[in-house]
């Protein structure tokens, strides 16, 4: 996963995926093949990011090695968030939140599952108020490539948290 066949070189040309090779004396056959980023690159920088949905888990990667990868997502109301990333192997990511203005708010390294990260901003002095933010994702040591993950975000209004831990109303008939 994250590459992509290229062509072949050597005693061998071409770019069809397969080929047929005569071992009638002493060959070399070269495979080339080429990083695939995922389907939300250039996201590089702050102002290459893309829209994180809420509970809209998207996939990624962090190719070539060094590589980051920045979102942005809108909170329209005092909310408490959650921003987790995941994967089908046991990389080590490194999460950053920051404000519309790209001041970095927190980072976490592996509060996630395995070594993946998390970060929670719940109701009351950790909510977000309603403005845009960003999220950065890299390796990290950026040492090596993450071929895939998953990044998730949840956004719940501050309110409805409230509403649904407040306690009954009764009413005297």
């Amino acid at each position: 996963y994250g590459y992509s066949f290229d062509r072949w070189s050597g005693s061998v040309s071409g770019t069809s995926s397969t080929a047929t090779v005569t071992m009638d004396a002493q060959v070399t056959v070269t495979a080339h093949f080429q990083v695939h980023p995922d389907a939300f690159e250039p996201d590089d920088v702050s102002s290459q990011a893309g829209w994180l949905p809420d509970r809209q888990p998207q996939t990624h990667s962090i190719l070539p090695v060094g590589d980051t990868d920045w979102a942005r997502f809108y909170v329209d109301s005092l909310s408490q968030v959650v921003i987790e990333t995941s994967g089908p192997e046991d990389d080590n990511t490194r999460l950053c939140l920051f404000d519309g203005k790209v001041t970095r708010l927190e980072c976490d390294i592996a509060s996630g599952p395995g070594q993946f990260s998390r970060l929670d901003r719940l109701c009351g002095a950790d909510a977000l108020l309603p403005v845009p933010y960003y999220v950065r994702t890299n390796e990290y040591v950026n040492d090596k490539a993450v071929h895939s993950y998953y990044i998730g975000l949840a956004i719940t209004a501050c309110w409805a948290t409230e509403a649904q831990s407040a306690p009954a109303q009764s009413s005297d008939d």
